[in-house]
């Protein structure tokens, strides 16, 4: 009854203030009314979310210890041995020695003399600089460079060495090798641009005797098969007498044009007694493009 009246009693209510209606009114009193319920409602609400997320979190530890952390440990273990060692593989990028062989030793003219010796060089991307000398038993030469092409076989040559007595025990001292790396993405195969750019064919090889008995005369023909033409092509050229070198001379042929034919007439003042065939090694560093004349030029 008390209860009723106090209900007719907030209907009938009135603000003649402005700041309270009845609607606020009624919302406030439930509000109070109801306010231990809510808190209730609340601490439930938070209880079960807290007992949730924290089971959740131990059931996820305890699969981690039980099972997932031995299986990081195994995957660790794994990718340590798998994980290539890159120290232990830069010696395939790094060149490889070159391989000498045994000096030889050639009288040229009166008191001169042609020291040679066989290089090779393995690696299929590298250009060798060599800087060398020649030690013998009474003296040293001046020194030398020499380019090795990668994959070829040439020699360290140095030709006309003046000394009163023959260089007896010569050895090479190589001072310094200065190596070019070749760039794959622009010379993808060495050995084919190297066939293509010293196909130089010696033909019709004479030998004869001067008829002042000084020295003797070496005529052939040489053509350049490439359409690669050089500033200047030079050449080492072993003399042969049968399976035997003999001798060694130095020929340089300027501006040789691809496709071109020439003469060739070289004097030789070493006494080699008779030479039946040569062999030609090319001294052009193809890989340098200073070393090539001009297209139409």
């Amino acid at each position: 009854m008390f209860g009723k009246k106090q209900e007719d009693k907030l209907k009938k209510y009135q603000d003649t203030s402005g700041s309270l209606s009845s609607k606020g009114l009624e919302r406030g009193i439930w509000f109070v009314r109801h306010k231990l319920q809510l808190r209730k409602i609340i601490v439930i609400i938070l209880s079960s979310w807290g007992a949730i997320t924290v089971g959740i979190g131990l059931i996820i530890w305890g699969k981690y210890i039980a099972y997932d952390y031995w299986q990081d440990r195994a995957l660790y273990r794994s990718q340590v041995l798998e994980f290539p060692n890159y120290e232990s593989r830069q010696n395939m990028y790094e060149a490889r020695p070159l391989i000498f062989g045994q000096p030889q030793v050639y009288q040229g003219s009166r008191n001169t003399y042609d020291l040679v010796t066989p290089v090779s060089n393995p690696n299929p991307m590298f250009v060798a600089h060599i800087h060398y000398e020649y030690q013998f038993a009474t003296g040293r030469t001046p020194a030398q460079t020499v380019t090795i092409l990668p994959g070829t076989e040439s020699y360290a040559p140095l030709l006309g060495f003046e000394n009163e007595s023959f260089p007896a025990r010569a050895q090479l001292v190589v001072d310094d090798i200065v190596w070019e790396r070749l760039d794959t993405h622009v010379i993808a195969d060495p050995a084919s641009f190297r066939e293509e750019r010293l196909a130089f064919e010696p033909e019709n090889l004479a030998f004869t005797q001067s008829q002042d008995g000084i020295g003797s005369t070496l005529t052939f023909d040489l053509t350049n098969n490439s359409v690669y033409s050089y500033w200047q092509a030079d050449f080492l050229v072993l003399l042969y007498r049968g399976n035997d070198v003999v001798g060694v001379v130095h020929m340089s042929e300027p501006t040789f044009r691809g496709g071109e034919r020439r003469s060739v007439d070289y004097r030789l003042y070493q006494d080699v007694g008779g030479v039946s065939r040569i062999e030609l090694i090319p001294l052009i560093n193809i890989f340098d493009s200073h070393s090539y004349l001009p297209v139409g030029q």
